[in-house]
């Protein structure tokens, strides 16, 4: 190893890449409510996940820019897991958001109600639902947040590197350029002042 090589710590490089994983992983999630939010103005998705006759059932739906949280309680019968796309009709973004009172309040949103058991075989019975709407800006804003910690991290080392101070801790390594008096920290060989 260079004697001006940064000294890797088993500990620091394990939580390094984990933190890099849930950047990437959190990056990605955002990218697809990304995408999601966009073709939910012309798409509706719905999934229902399988349940028991007498349970409660849990459905997602995305529509109109809103991811929907649908909890139907008191199925009449069993079924397995329930999902489809449909194209939305046209004038339905109007409609929908015309249904939602409250909606206003930057899209979120709470109902409750009696609807069809779209799953019974016989005659639709009507069952309690509970719905709550949550607007795809408010996931992608989550989802956001850490890729851009990453970033104004990664640039404030990139910064402290060009203007020849320690990566780590921000001392200047203009009178010591091996190792950094202040934390320790070795400069690698491409952070080098006389490298870039």
């Amino acid at each position: 190893m260079p004697s001006n090589a940064v000294p890797k710590c088993g500990g620091d490089e394990v939580k390094h890449r984990l933190f890099n994983l849930v950047v990437g992983t959190s990056l990605l999630l955002c990218v697809t409510t990304l995408m999601v939010w966009g073709a939910s103005y012309w798409w509706q998705g719905l999934v229902y996940l399988p349940v028991g006759p007498g349970r409660t059932r849990f459905g997602l739906s995305s529509e109109c820019g809103s991811l929907t949280i649908i909890v139907n309680e008191n199925i009449p019968e069993a079924h397995g897991l329930i999902g489809y796309w449909n194209r939305l009709p046209t004038g339905y973004y109007k409609s929908f958001y015309s249904s939602w009172p409250g909606l206003a309040r930057f899209g979120f949103a709470r109902t409750t109600g009696m609807a069809d058991d779209d799953s019974a075989k016989a005659k639709p019975i009507l069952v309690p639902f509970t719905m709550l709407l949550i607007p795809d800006w408010f996931f992608a804003l989550i989802f956001s947040v850490i890729p851009a910690v990453w970033l104004m991290g990664a640039l404030q080392v990139r910064r402290r590197i060009k203007s020849g101070r320690c990566p780590i801790c921000g001392y200047d390594l203009r009178a010591t350029p091996d190792r950094c008096p202040e934390c320790g920290g070795g400069v690698s060989p491409a952070n080098e002042p006389d490298a870039q």
